[in-house]
């Protein structure tokens, strides 16, 4: 793999859960794929090696999620972060953790 490969870091893309490590070390997000199978929600980003407390900031605005959906979202030339953290959130300006009813995976150069 080139340094310029595109790649799915995580191989439990399809787990539910509520948030999760998509890089620990610096990359570029390309996209973020995002299953929701509970009550609509937001997805929120951070540049964090872990997933932040409850009441953190997101980096990037959050993105709605509706209820029992799957959205997809592209960054077109990729966004430059330090590391990358997702959870859902019952709020969009600051985290609210929710249930682990997301199926949350990214693609990273």
């Amino acid at each position: 793999m080139t340094n310029n490969a595109r790649k799915i870091p995580n191989a439990d893309g399809g787990a539910l859960v509520a948030s999760r490590v998509i890089a620990t070390a610096p990359c570029k997000l390309l996209s973020i794929i995002v299953l929701n199978t509970g009550a609509a929600q937001y997805i929120q980003v951070f540049e964090s090696a872990t997933v932040p407390a409850n009441g953190a900031v997101p980096e990037l605005p959050a993105v709605y999620v509706g209820a029992t959906s799957t959205v997809q979202f592209d960054f077109l030339n990729g966004v430059d972060m330090d590391a990358v953290s997702i959870s859902n959130s019952s709020t969009a300006a600051t985290k609210t953790i929710g249930a682990a009813d997301c199926a949350i995976t990214a693609i990273i150069q």
